[in-house]
């Protein structure tokens, strides 16, 4: 983008899983002018953010919520083969799991209620928060209409009230007219004053669950009664709620707010008193909606038309509030035969702008006393009116392109020669650390945080620090410097927020005093050769580090990694996946939260499991495929992209099966041995591209 189009704005989206400051000042630097940062991000951290100069800040506000931090989800994508970093999500999350050993009374434990935060615009926009975003990617128009509006209504009123110190305060029907467009049991308020919780998650059903109107108070013969908390209008869908299901119906009749309401059901059987009833859609209201909100968008103008004897028609349209003027010229005027074309007519067809989108208000009109013009040159002069009035304001938003507009080619930079192919390898208890420390098949190994201190002497490996999958001002805040820098000699960097973190740390190093390596996550996207050079220029131009390599992205297949073969790529071809990492954290979500660091094994209603590791130190979850990845016996496709590195990740195998994994990827891949026995697995994405 910024090599064809140099004077284009770049928006960061929040799928850059940029969460911190110092990300946001990274991406600025790049030339990023508006940054969209994780949702999970606390008011306080969204703050220190909004402080940036000449940074713009987009915030959540409203919709739907991923249960994984964004840019970070590889579930929609192993589950179905549609990716949620390529806008194709599949919703995954609003699927039921089996939690082993839990139960199955509410089994959609990754559904998350929405966000609405219409009550707080104040505190957001007094934080410094630039532009509003509301999630609706698969919503309808009545949605769109009635959210967007609702929201323009308040923002207004709150901006009013920061100027005049009136109180701020939102109507209850405008809250409940949100609701009744889509609510999955409920709103929460995001994260901006909380890290997680119970409450902002819905398990019962993962779709809309509509508005409260009352409890059954009585059940008489085919009728129900209760009284309604809402005004209940003739056409409203209608569900009564019962345990596992719900008796569908539709209401003849309109009932004020507060009154009873008596209707006809069915399926009287299955309903009891006290059972809740809940309007599901509402026609009329949708309507009423649309009334109240027609106007909108409307761009009104004013015109003068001049119809004179022997002299071309011509007509002049003007916007006073942009103060765009124009005026075309028609047909020449003729005196009137027979049938002169009254004034009336002329003001009725210049004033049929079509579709709504325009409202001529103000229309005079000059003309002789007896004339003539076709109806239909009438019609082609308001037609090139409207064609020039909008090619006049249009044309003040084009850019104008300042560098060079030539012929340019796209990068293909000339593969590296491969250096000799390496095994590498990640552990993650103490028992995979001691058995791979002094094993001399491994070359490099990538050692979590918190077992650093554990390293052997003797290690013959180099060991590169794995930095937090979730880089936020607490881990940066944990984080010594000093005391990493005598334990490893590199780093292995999973996001933005973890680069610009290490960049400024190894900044402040004497030049030349000590030189760090850098192996790029495969969460931080390389997905073309452009992307490849610029990480790789970006970390050679940092003071004491250097590019050590690049974990290849687990979205492509081998076919499509041979684009991208050599400059330093490193291949998984062992270990289990993340799926998903979430500030959530399943134990709080089931009432079962013991503050110990656990892993809890879930199916999905095919039997595919997955593993919930909760990370207690820091409050989040991170989902585990079950089943490896395994690339045993794909020596030969793997070695087309002629790897410098071969990459085993090893997460719960015992220190024997640990051992047995590294010796037959050893024989098979480095000594290239014809009878190995072979590692059990799937092949990911080796041979199955995503949408």
């Amino acid at each position: 983008v910024r090599e064809w189009f140099p004077d284009l704005e770049i928006h960061a989206s929040t799928q850059m899983g940029i969460l911190s400051k110092e990300g946001a000042l990274l991406a600025k630097q790049q030339g990023v002018t508006r940054v969209v940062p994780g949702r999970e991000l606390s008011l306080e951290e969204v703050r220190q953010i909004t402080k940036i100069p000449d940074l713009e800040v987009e915030c959540f506000v409203h919709g739907a919520m991923c249960y994984c931090y964004s840019g970070q989800c590889f579930l929609s994508s192993r589950i179905g083969g549609r990716s949620g970093n390529r806008g194709r999500c599949a919703q995954p999350c609003r699927l039921p799991y089996r939690w082993e050993g839990k139960g199955q009374e509410n089994p959609h434990i990754f559904s998350m209620k929405d966000m609405c935060t219409v009550n707080r615009l104040p505190e957001l926009i007094a934080a410094g928060i630039d532009s509003f975003k509301i999630e609706g990617r698969m919503k309808k128009p009545e949605y769109v209409m009635a959210v967007t509006g609702i929201y323009r209504k308040y923002m207004d009123l709150a901006l009013e009230s920061r100027k005049t110190g009136k109180p701020y305060t939102v109507d209850e029907r405008d809250y409940m007219l949100l609701m009744q467009m889509y609510n999955r049991g409920g709103f929460h308020q995001g994260y901006y004053s909380q890290h997680n919780g119970r409450n902002m998650m819905e398990c019962r059903r993962p779709n809309h669950q509509g508005v409260f109107l009352g409890t059954i108070a009585e059940i008489d013969k085919n009728y129900i009664t209760f009284s309604t908390e809402w005004e209940l209008y003739p056409g409203d869908q209608l569900e009564i709620r019962i345990p596992g299901d719900g008796v569908e119906m539709t209401s003849p009749v309109s009932v004020k707010q507060g009154e009873k309401a008596r209707l006809k059901a069915r399926e009287l059987r299955k309903i009891k008193k006290g059972m809740p009833v809940y309007r599901m859609k509402s026609p009329a209201l949708i309507e009423e909606l649309k009334e109240c909100f027609s106007h909108v968008g409307e761009i009104v103008l004013e015109g003068k038309g001049e119809f004179y004897i022997g002299r071309p028609a011509s007509l002049r349209l003007c916007d006073k509030k942009g103060g765009t003027s124009i005026t075309v010229y028609g047909a020449e005027v003729q005196k009137a035969v027979k049938q002169p074309v009254p004034r009336e007519q002329i003001d009725k067809t210049l004033r049929q702008l079509g579709n709504g989108e325009y409202v001529l208000a103000d229309l005079k009109i000059g003309m002789d006393a007896e004339i003539f013009l076709p109806v239909k040159e009438l019609k082609e002069l308001r037609r090139r009116a409207i064609q020039e009035w909008e090619k006049q304001v249009l044309s003040t938003f084009h850019k104008k392109h300042s560098g060079d507009c030539g012929e340019r080619t796209c990068v293909n930079d000339e593969v590296t020669s491969p250096v000799t192919c390496k095994m590498e390898a990640s552990v993650h208890n103490r028992e995979q650390l001691y058995t791979l420390t002094k094993h001399g098949k491994i070359k490099r190994l990538y050692v979590p945080l918190r077992l650093l201190e554990e390293i052997p002497e003797g290690c013959v490996a180099q060991v590169y620090a794995m930095l937090p999958r979730m880089f936020r001002k607490q881990q940066a805040q944990q984080l010594d410097f000093e005391w990493l820098c005598q334990r490893v000699t590199g780093f292995l960097v999973p996001t933005v927020d973890a680069l610009a973190w290490l960049v400024s740390q190894a900044g402040q190093r004497a030049e030349g005093e000590q030189e760090w390596g850098v192996v790029l996550e495969d969460t931080l996207y390389a997905y073309n050769r452009a992307a490849i050079r610029f990480w790789q220029d970006y970390i050679e131009n940092c003071s004491n580090l250097y590019f050590a390599g690049r974990t290849v992205p687990a979205e492509l297949s081998l076919a499509e990694l041979q684009e991208l073969s050599g400059n330093g790529q490193i291949v998984p071809v062992y270990g289990r996946r993340v799926m998903m990492t979430s500030a959530q954290c399943l134990k709080k979500t089931g009432n079962a939260c013991n503050q110990q660091q656990e892993v809890q094994s879930i199916k999905d209603r095919k039997g595919k499991g997955f593993l919930v590791e909760s990370l207690c130190s820091d409050c989040y979850n991170i989902v585990w495929e079950e089943e490896p990845l395994s690339l045993s016996g794909c020596s030969k496709d793997v070695a087309a992209l002629s790897p410098e590195g071969l990459r085993l990740d090893f997460t719960w195998e015992t220190p024997e099966q640990t051992e047995k994994i590294v010796d037959a990827f050893y024989r098979e891949y480095i000594t290239q041995e014809k009878e190995v026995p072979g590692v059990y697995g799937n092949r990911g994405h080796a041979y199955q591209s995503v949408e």
